[in-house]
């Protein structure tokens, strides 16, 4: 195996013990003529796969090995925002910013907005836990509609916190990541590092793209961009 390998030949002869004594010469015969023409095609194949390094042959094989950079991976997509009757999706981002992608997000699939976390909306019905998730599927089943949760994480001294707790008793179909791309990018991976350790993430929906000069930061969060201002990507 490899570059300029040889080829190696092994071959077993196993004499009948009724016949050792008639079959013996023959047997030796017979075997050495066998490595006889094994040795003989070894040396033609090696004799024909024989390349020089300064011959043409040889930088013709280094040319066809290329050392050129692999297949750049296909990026990755996005899923469809999941929508059946009694589907239940998260968004969850800072304080408010996942309430007005909730919004645009259901006006664009005839879902119901329901509020979680620090978010707050009159009108809106909370879903802060297993029972009122239940609900809110159920409310879905009955109007054939899908659910989308827009959870709000609040902020302390040590940065955003994200109650674990909350979102596993949610138990989301979907959860997204609604992020800021005016946001200090250290602080959004933190953040976002916490909620998928707690409940898969599927994509990011963007917001703040117009109010920074990087808008594409938060592309280094490896999750795929699949909302950004109000509009679904692919």
């Amino acid at each position: 195996m490899g570059f300029l390998a040889r080829q190696h030949y092994e071959v077993t002869v196993v004499v009948p013990d009724h016949s050792v004594a008639s079959a013996r010469p023959s047997s030796s015969a017979g075997l050495a003529t066998l490595l006889d023409d094994a040795d003989e095609a070894e040396a033609q194949l090696q004799q024909a796969a024989a390349i020089s390094t300064h011959s043409e042959q040889f930088d013709v094989l280094m040319d066809s090995l290329s050392f050129t950079e692999p297949p750049t991976a296909p990026a990755r997509v996005a899923p469809p925002l999941m929508n059946a009757a009694g589907d239940l999706v998260a968004l969850v981002g800072v304080w408010l910013d996942p309430l007005g992608v909730a919004v645009s997000m259901a006006a664009s699939v005839n879902a119901t907005v329901c509020i979680a976390g620090t978010v707050a909306a009159a009108g809106l019905e909370r879903v802060d836990g297993r029972r009122s998730a239940l609900g809110a599927r159920a409310s879905g089943v009955r109007s054939g509609r899908g659910t989308i949760v827009a959870v709000g994480l609040g902020s302390g001294r040590r940065g955003i916190t994200v109650s674990g707790d909350m979102l596993r008793s949610i138990a989301a179909d979907q959860v997204w990541v609604v992020v800021d791309a005016s946001r200090k990018p250290e602080d959004t991976a933190n953040w976002v590092a916490a909620v998928a350790n707690v409940c898969p993430v599927v994509a990011m929906a963007v917001v703040g793209r117009h109010d920074t000069a990087t808008p594409d930061s938060v592309d280094a969060l490896g999750w795929p961009v699949g909302w950004v201002h109000g509009t679904s990507i692919g």
